[in-house]
């Protein structure tokens, strides 16, 4: 009896150590960054995070720097980010730094700093929440991996995409995208020469009168001969 104690004993403990030294990501999300420094001014952070941007490159660190902040009347926090440094030789080598405007989130884990391949070719891209509407409508700074040139590049295209999100096996992203409560679009795009282009829209507008009825009036267009042209269109009843 003591002898199978001891044992049970023994594989519990082995079990615990196992689940501390493992991280279970989110996808799109590498593992839970760290504070790495605090400043005399308590307020500024840095969130250092390391990752592999394809499996052929050394492991690569990327500094976030943020702030704590204390904004109106209400004394509402928020987190910001102005900077991203990137750096390889286990973090020894600064290669290039990413300077932009304040950001504005929620998240004080990783300031919503997200890694992952945003055009499908297999290398790791990064962006980083630039603000936190009312509504879901949330916009990003987003930079992609040249690994010829062996930095990031900034994309315009993909920071005109509110809310992305990324489908490695299609091949596509998808954007919801809240004009009010009750009329929103969902987006599909497809890299078309290198660039990302609307392929499908879907407008659903709620509430929508038709006929002296109230119902769900929904609209979706397709991409056909280079023009976003109407696929369909229907009603359902108003839920």
């Amino acid at each position: 009896m003591q002898k199978k104690v001891v044992i049970c004993l023994l594989i519990i403990t082995a079990l615990f150590f196992l689940g501390c030294g493992t991280n279970n990501p989110v996808a799109g999300y590498p593992a839970s960054p760290e504070v790495i420094r605090e400043y005399d001014e308590p307020n500024e952070i840095v969130l250092v995070f390391t990752d592999k941007l394809h499996p052929s490159l050394p492991a690569i660190t990327l500094k976030v720097f943020g702030q704590r902040k204390i904004s109106g009347g209400g004394g509402h926090i928020h987190f910001s980010a102005h900077k991203i440094a990137v750096y390889m030789r286990d973090g020894q080598e600064l290669i290039q730094e990413l300077v932009f405007d304040d950001t504005w989130t929620n998240n004080s884990k990783s300031l919503g700093f997200i890694i992952e391949d945003m055009n499908f070719d297999g290398y790791k891209d990064i962006r980083i929440q630039r603000n936190t509407p009312a509504g879901p409508n949330i916009s990003y700074y987003c930079w992609l991996w040249d690994n010829d040139a062996m930095q990031f590049v900034n994309n315009k295209n993909l920071e005109g995409i509110i809310a992305p999100r990324f489908d490695p096996d299609k091949k596509i992203i998808t954007s919801f995208l809240r004009e009010s409560a009750g009329h929103h679009y969902d987006y599909t795009y497809k890299y078309i020469d290198g660039i990302p282009t609307v392929i499908r829209i879907q407008e659903h507008i709620g509430g929508a009168m038709v006929d002296g009825k109230m119902v769900d009036h929904f609209i979706i267009k397709e991409l056909k001969d280079g023009k976003m042209q109407v696929a369909e269109e229907y009603t359902k009843p108003y839920e």
